[in-house]
Formats: C-alpha cells, sequence, structure tokens
C-alpha cells in the first residue's frame, strides 16, 4: 500500500524537465499537461511556476499565466523571468511582482479602540492599483498567544474589520494579514510564527485631543478678539498703533538712563497726538 501511495505522488509531481523541453518545441498544450495541476509537487517550485507563466502565456491564458507569476513570486519575491523575452510575459510578470510586493509588505493602518465599548476596529488601505478579493486577519492581544481569526470587509477605499475585546487588550497587537488576489492567489503579510505588531494609543476618554495652548484663549492668539461696531480693519490699526508706542516708549527710557558725559549722544523723543 505504501509502495503504491509513493509511485503516486512521483507520477503527480510535475516533471519541469520534460515541461521545458516540450515548450521549446511550442509543443504547448502537452508541456502543460507534463507539468500537472500544480507545481506543489516540485523540487523546485519557483522554476515550475515560471515555466508554468510562459506555457500558458503562450497558450493564450493571460490570467492564468499571472497567477503562476504570483505564486512564483509569493515563494521568492526575488525571483526573475529573464531579461530576453516577450514583451507581454514581461508586462505579466511586472503586474504580478507589482500586486505581490504591495501584499507582502501589506499592514494595519490604525486600530480604533474608541468606536464602541469592546470593539475595536481594524483598518487597511491598499494601493488603488492593486485589487483583491478577500484580506483576513490573524490577531493576538498583548502577551496572550492565542490568535482569532478577523475578516475584513471593503467599504468604501479601506477594509474594515471588528475585534471583540474582553477589556483594554494591552499596549500591543499582533497580527498577521492574508489577501487573496482576484486570481485566487493567497499572499501573506506575517504570521503566526513571525507576527507583524502595532501599538494601541487609543485613548481612554475617547474623543480627538483638545490642545491646552494658551492662545486657544479668546484674546490671546495672534488676532485680535472682535470688538462690537468696528471694522477689522480698525481693530488691526489700535493693535498696531499700541506696539509703536510702547517700543517707542521702552526706547527712550534706555537712552535717558544713559550718562550724557563727552562721547555720549543724547537723544530726545517727543510724541505729538495726531488728530
Amino acid at each position: 500500500m505504501t509502495l503504491l501511495l509513493i509511485s503516486a505522488l512521483a507520477l503527480a509531481a510535475p516533471d519541469v524537465e520534460r515541461a521545458g523541453q516540450l515548450y521549446e518545441k511550442a509543443r504547448y498544450e502537452k508541456a502543460l499537461k507534463a507539468l500537472g495541476d500544480s507545481c506543489a509537487g516540485a523540487a523546485d517550485g519557483v522554476a515550475c511556476e515560471r515555466l508554468r507563466g510562459f506555457v500558458l502565456a503562450a497558450l493564450g491564458q493571460e490570467p492564468e499565466a499571472k497567477a503562476a507569476f504570483e505564486r512564483m513570486l509569493v515563494l521568492n519575491p526575488d525571483a526573475m523571468i529573464g531579461d530576453d523575452i516577450a514583451p507581454k510575459l514581461q508586462t505579466l510578470f511586472s503586474n504580478a511582482k507589482r500586486d505581490v510586493n504591495a501584499l507582502l509588505l501589506l499592514e494595519l493602518d490604525a486600530v480604533d479602540t474608541q468606536a464602541e465599548a469592546g470593539t475595536w476596529v481594524l483598518r487597511v488601505t491598499l494601493p488603488p492599483e492593486v485589487e483583491i478579493k478577500s484580506l483576513t486577519a490573524r490577531v493576538a492581544l498583548g502577551s496572550d498567544n492565542r490568535f482569532s481569526e478577523v475578516p475584513l470587509t471593503k467599504q468604501g477605499d479601506a477594509w474594515l474589520g471588528t475585534l471583540k475585546v474582553a477589556d483594554e487588550g494591552g499596549e500591543k497587537l499582533r497580527y498577521s494579514l492574508l489577501a487573496t488576489l482576484t486570481t485566487g492567489v493567497a499572499v501573506p503579510s506575517g504570521s503566526d510564527a513571525a507576527p507583524l505588531t502595532r501599538a494601541i494609543r487609543g485613548l481612554k476618554s475617547g474623543g480627538p485631543v483638545k490642545s491646552t495652548s494658551p492662545f486657544d484663549s479668546p484674546g490671546m492668539g495672534l488676532e485680535p478678539a472682535p470688538a462690537q461696531g468696528l471694522p477689522d480693519w480698525a481693530l488691526w490699526a489700535i493693535v498696531g498703533g499700541a506696539v509703536v508706542v510702547v517700543a517707542a516708549g521702552v526706547t527712550a527710557a534706555i537712552l535717558m538712563t544713559r550718562d550724557s558725559g563727552p562721547g555720549n549722544v543724547q537723544v530726545n523723543v517727543e510724541f505729538v497726538d495726531t488728530p
């Protein structure tokens, strides 16, 4: 029974070498058959998915070819397909690399701890050019090593999900994200073993922080407090005149305290009221 199982697995494993030979001979259907339904059993998954992408593109199955390149990049984000290739292949690969790289670096934007008592709102924003069909977060709070799964749904330009918490949940949240592209390829960011982290700094009192600056009080800012019956230009004229008078008075007081001995210059300042 064991030998039969091993034989079946060997038969199911993709024959990448033979598929490559068939591809070079432009026998694309046979090459695809040699690769099998999946590259999961291949000794070199990256090489298998690269060749699968080439074969599918040659058959005109471009969405499937892009998916193969996406799986290749999930296995190895630094993988390349070469320089001397057709422009169509280069475009498919470039689009796949753009999408996968964006999702591999995906992070939580914010955690709203004030939306509702006992409920936190998780928010993720994707680049506008990247389209996905699902997004899930796995979250652990504080020192708790148990991860909870939180599905996120698209609302406007962001993906949102709610997390129920029994208490304040601690000051740190550990998490990972799993996004599924429209091609069906799942791209992880972080994992339970190597999670991402985000500090939680929610305000217990709720609401925005209010400034305590004295300039927020009426009459303490740079603009004069409104006065009844006077236009704005008159208010600014009064304030400006007062500043000039005070400055001139201080200067005159300083000069009058100097000795008037030889070599000193005495300055007399006289103010005349204007009508």
